[in-house]
């Protein structure tokens, strides 16, 4: 029983280090994109990082939390007027 708690209690340290890790790719106010559930593309400035997961401000001022594995950068920027 108490091997069982030390491993599952390893394994939740493990997860928190990856999801920190792959927060930790993108800065504040840098341009990403993702795809939404219905498989539309996602391009905007990621604002914030909670504790599991990133936030994401829209042109439109609408906030998503998104997992950072889904997320990647926005390589071209020239386009995308700021409001």
């Amino acid at each position: 029983m108490l091997l069982n708690k030390m491993i599952a209690e390893r394994k939740k340290i493990l997860g928190q280090f990856e999801t920190s890790n792959e927060m930790q790719k993108y800065n504040i106010g840098e341009w990403v994109k993702f795809e939404d559930k219905n498989n539309r593309l996602i391009e905007n400035k990621k604002i914030e990082n909670n504790k599991k997961m990133v936030v994401i401000l829209t042109r439109e001022n609408k906030k998503w939390k998104v997992q950072p594995a889904i997320i990647i950068h926005k390589k071209n920027t020239t386009n995308i007027t700021t409001t």
